[in-house]
């Protein structure tokens, strides 16, 4: 009874154990005939031509595939091709790959059909065309880039060490190729490009219905490493086809961006959101070497409508090495003509670390010396800019207002308000081209300070102290450089001093010295104080030619002129004194002696504005 029982037990097992082994026989069989006869499906003319049509539908590119192809099963379905050129359908971009695989779903071998699930491609050397895309009626760059990426998310795709090139479109000895540093001329008319971008590594993905798309990349660009990240809720919001929101982020040792919004327009060229750019290293952003940079490091962020054409900053904060300022800004980068515009208000600006740069913007090196016609042509600018308090090394301005106009090469800079030494300055500058020579500027400017305090600081004995100061400034100039423009400048310049407690250079003993040089008054420990004191002059290339100076004591009324150079503060003067009209006391006696102050004294002054000698003339 056992034995019957076993022999059974025995017979279903082989029963069920048959219909296994015979499934894994035909599966290994399968398996040999198909690693044979796949081989074979691929290496054909014919289905090299259908391999071309079918990853040109996958990618949507004209496809050249000149190497081997290779079809393997394991670890995966994968199709391996060997040196193909991928070229974008406009002729906008092209793409050399020496190897594309893809990984393919194995029920899609029947029938011949190669259906993806998977893209990578090794060591593309990826080339862009920068066209404008304006002229007749062309596609813009930006609606071609945001297709073309959203075709990208459709499909699975990595991308592992390639090199991106840009190259012009431009052609002809002008095409500005020799201020492109990818750009070399091997030979008269041949262009040679270098890849700006390099160690490219990318992954697309995205679900099947093509929410939740995702970038993922770094990058060698200018010897920084880059990485980046983009996530788009839908890639279809990218043509505009569907509503989404995007989220950005690009990060390098020199420069940070975070952007986020909702994607609008029918064309989806814009986003409404958040934008934060920042840098902590400007000499390293901009390239300046061992140089270094006036500005160290900035951040600007702020809400708005963004696109590749305009910021438009609704609210922004925009930090410069600690000076913070808020307010409204437009950045137009992309266009033809780089624009700024809009409103910033600085609680406080400290320019102490600017002036060494904004003086060498005079000197007769560096920026001071390029044509004026280069720096103010490229762009404009109409910036309104205040603060309330202004801060530089010799000199602190209370509340002040600046408006900066370029537009067309023509410069107007306007200081409506400037707090200075408890009084207000205004000043007003237009540079402007000169007709009939675009690179000739003629320069005008003017300027003027009412009821200032002077500053008491100062050791220069033949500077004023106290009472109450005005001074005016009217400047002409002509030349092609800044440096020019310094060194052909006149300006004429007044100065008046009045009210009460104005002192200067003890200037009644000095002249009565010089009227008897028997003199020996009491050492004045102080100056003379100053009824009125005015001052006018112009400046000649390094000299400032004092045409009078007109000063008024209790006791003399003095006049004078000459030269001060602006180099070292050498003076040269020549002058008259005059006694004023004495006034009798009660006693009959007159007020002032004349003994001391003959009735006309003239004088001379050299030495220098910090150490002056009155001599007799």
């Amino acid at each position: 009874m056992a034995s019957t029982e076993s022999a059974s037990a025995r017979r279903g097992g082989t029963r069920f154990a048959r219909p296994i082994f015979i499934g894994i026989v035909a599966v290994a069989a399968l398996a040999f005939v198909a690693s044979l006869a796949l081989p074979l499906l691929v290496s054909t003319d014919a289905a090299k031509d259908r391999l071309e049509e079918a990853v040109s539908n996958w990618l949507g590119a004209r496809v050249t595939i000149d190497g081997a192809a290779e079809l393997s099963l394991l670890p995966d379905l994968r199709l391996t091709l060997a040196n193909v050129r991928l070229e974008g359908r406009d002729g906008q971009w092209s793409a050399d790959c020496p190897l594309l695989s893809a990984s393919l779903d194995p029920a899609s071998i029947i029938g011949g059909d190669f259906a993806p699930e998977y893209f990578s491609i090794s060591n593309p050397d990826i080339r862009l065309a920068a066209m404008t895309g304006d002229e007749n009626g062309s596609e813009p760059p930006l609606h071609r880039a945001q297709r073309e990426l959203a075709r990208l998310f459709r499909r699975q795709l990595s991308i592992r060490g390639g090199t991106v090139t840009l190259e012009h479109a431009e052609s002809g000895a002008n095409s500005g190729h020799e201020r492109d540093p990818a750009f070399v001329e091997d030979a008269p008319g041949q262009v040679t490009y270098a890849p700006q971008i390099m160690a490219l590594n990318a992954t697309f993905k995205a679900d099947e219905n093509g929410e939740n798309a995702q970038l993922d990349g770094r990058f060698d660009y200018a010897g920084e490493r880059f990485e980046l990240a983009l996530g788009v809720s839908d890639a279809e919001a990218l043509t505009g086809k569907r509503p989404g929101t995007l989220a950005f982020e690009l990060a390098s040792p020199s420069i940070g961006i975070t952007f986020n919004g909702r994607i609008m327009g029918k064309k989806a060229d814009r986003v409404d959101g958040s934008l934060t750019v920042s840098s902590n290293d400007i000499a390293r952003l901009v390239g300046a070497g061992e140089s270094p940079a006036a500005i160290k490091t900035l951040r600007l962020s702020g809400e708005g409508i963004f696109s590749l054409q305009a910021l438009e900053f609704d609210r922004a904060t925009l930090d410069v090495d600690g000076n913070i300022a808020d307010g409204r800004l437009s950045l137009h980068a992309m266009s033809n003509r780089p624009s700024a515009e809009g409103t910033l208000a600085f609680d406080s600006l400290d320019l102490s670390a600017f002036e060494p740069a904004i003086s060498g913007l005079l000197e007769d090196t560096g920026q001071a010396s390029r044509p004026l016609s280069a720096l103010l042509g490229t762009f404009d600018l109409d910036l309104r800019l205040s603060a309330a308090n202004v801060k530089m090394r010799s000199a602190v301005l209370g509340r002040s207002a600046l408006a900066l106009l370029m537009k067309e090469g023509n410069l107007t800079i306007d200081v409506s308000e400037a707090g200075v030494a408890e009084g207000t300055g205004r000043a007003h500058l237009r540079l402007t081209p000169a007709s009939g020579s675009p690179d000739l500027y003629s320069l005008e400017a003017n300027a003027e300070l009412m009821n200032a305090t002077p500053v008491a600081s100062f050791a220069i004995p033949l500077l004023p102290r106290g009472g109450r100061a005005s001074m005016s400034i009217q400047a002409r100039s002509r030349g092609e450089t800044a440096a020019l423009l310094r060194r052909k400048l006149t300006a004429s310049i007044r100065f008046e001093f009045s009210g009460n407690g104005v002192e200067a250079l003890d200037l009644d003993r000095e002249i009565a010295a010089l009227g008897n040089p028997a003199f020996t008054g009491p050492n004045s420990t102080g100056g003379t104080p100053l009824v009125r004191l005015e001052i006018s002059g112009r400046k000649r290339g390094e000299n400032l030619e004092i045409d009078a100076i007109d000063a008024e004591t209790e006791r003399l009324s003095i006049s004078a002129h000459g030269t001060l150079s602006r180099s070292d503060g050498a003076l040269s003067l020549q002058g008259t004194a005059r006694p004023l009209p004495t006034e009798p006391t009660e006693d009959g006696a007159d007020k002032v002696s004349t003994a001391a102050s003959p009735p006309k004294t003239p004088f001379k002054v050299e030495g220098t504005l910090a150490e002056p000698a009155f001599l007799p003339n």
